[in-house]
Order: C-alpha cells, then sequence, then structure tokens
C-alpha cells in the first residue's frame, strides 16, 4: 500500500512493477493478484483504463483509504477503543520527542474537527 499512498495519483501494474524493480512475467502475474485481493478487500479501487498508444490498455487504480485510516480501521478490528487511542497518542509523543500537551492539544482538535462534519 506504501506505492499508491506515495504516488501523486493512480497506479497501473506497470507502475507497480517499476516500483518493485521486477518486470518478470510471474512477478507481474503475481503483482495482479495481488492488485486483485486489494480491491476484493476495499484497499484500492478500479479508476478504469489508461491507454497506451501501441499497446493494450491496461488497469488503473488508487488507495480507497490514507495511511492514518487504515491504521485507525486495524486498531479499531482489534477491539481497542478511546482509551487505547488517547495512550498510543501519549505514547507517540514519548516516541517522537514531543510535548504530551501539543499531541493531546492536536488531538482535541482532530475530534472537533470530525464533530463540526
Amino acid at each position: 500500500m506504501d506505492m499508491f499512498w506515495k504516488s501523486q495519483g493512480p497506479l497501473t501494474i506497470h507502475d507497480v512493477q517499476d516500483w518493485e524493480g521486477d518486470h518478470s512475467w510471474r512477478r507481474r502475474r503475481f503483482m495482479n493478484e495481488v492488485l486483485l485481493s486489494l480491491e476484493a478487500k476495499n484497499m484500492i479501487r478500479d479508476c478504469g483504463f489508461e491507454l497506451r498508444s501501441g499497446a493494450p490498455s491496461v488497469r488503473v487504480y488508487e488507495a480507497r483509504m490514507t495511511r492514518e485510516e487504515y491504521v485507525a480501521k486495524i486498531i479499531a478490528s482489534k477491539g481497542y477503543g478511546v482509551d487505547f487511542m488517547v495512550n498510543l497518542a501519549e505514547a507517540m509523543a514519548g516516541e517522537l520527542g514531543e510535548e504530551k500537551q501539543t499531541v493531546l492539544k492536536k488531538v482535541k482538535e482532530a475530534i472537533e474537527k470530525v464533530n463540526k462534519d
């Protein structure tokens, strides 16, 4: 998923192979299966086709969620609640060397933003 999150736009299987650095047909088949699996899990979505002159069209994919949304989904699926999120924010503040109050202020701002939406 990193390649989708780091990209400036949708990616083709050729883009994925360039990122991987392996252009073998076996790797292409494997990566096609990975892309189909990610699509089935609603991690990426099919954006249509990229038309290429003199070559077959290829499917184009993009991420359905941000990295942060993905991490939140994983945490929620494990049954962790609000207390865990607060403790995680405090622990991250310590790991990043930031003041806990600064992190908690940013968390509060994020909560206020969600409440407005």
